[in-house]
């Protein structure tokens, strides 16, 4: 006997897994991992095909599941397909989805001008125990101010500017060491 089939299986599903989406949203596609995995489920036997950035990765589909873990991918966009083709040759193509690779962020900044007292208000020196500090990061980004062994989270703009007032006043005379950290949505 001999089984004819020209239906081509549109049971295909998948995209960035959530293991690999890192960041505050496990389903944004966005991801500082460089080498994400895609997941999803098919047809048992078919063979899924997954197409970015110029790699051309398969899996067969085995308990109606697959999984596909990429090659180094650079930081941007990237354009993704994502195709299954059954045993008799049946192909069924997903519309083309995207993902976008993350690795860096950028922040700026340190002692705001307003609290910079004295005869300058570049020079970093003041007489302002609680002084404010600001900035300009990433826009969506998160910041934190850590001086006197203390974190302060700033306020960060729609702009990506941002403010982090020192509201436990800092021991008077000397230097104070700080750090500035941004956190981005990757």
């Amino acid at each position: 006997s001999v089984t004819i089939d020209t239906v081509a299986p549109s049971n295909l599903t998948g995209g960035l897994s959530a293991a690999s989406d890192s960041g505050s949203s496990t389903s944004d596609g966005i991801t500082k991992v460089t080498t994400p995995t895609f997941s999803g489920t098919g047809e048992n036997g078919a063979t899924v095909k997954l197409v970015i950035d110029g790699q051309t990765l398969t899996q067969v589909v085995s308990g109606g599941t697959w999984s596909i873990t990429t090659g180094a991918l650079t930081q941007g966009v990237k354009s993704y397909t994502l195709s299954q083709t059954d045993v008799a040759g049946n192909v069924f193509t997903l519309p083309a989805g995207f993902i976008t690779i993350d690795t860096s962020t950028t922040v700026s900044g340190g002692l705001s001008s307003v609290s910079d007292s004295g005869s300058s208000n570049s020079d970093k020196i003041t007489k302002i125990t609680t002084p404010i500090f600001s900035g300009t990061t990433e826009v969506g980004n998160t910041v934190t101010l850590l001086i006197g062994g203390v974190t302060y989270n700033a306020n960060v703009a729609a702009d990506g500017s941002w403010t982090a007032n020192v509201t436990n006043a800092l021991t008077p005379d000397g230097v104070k060491a700080y750090t500035i950290t941004a956190t981005d949505v990757a």
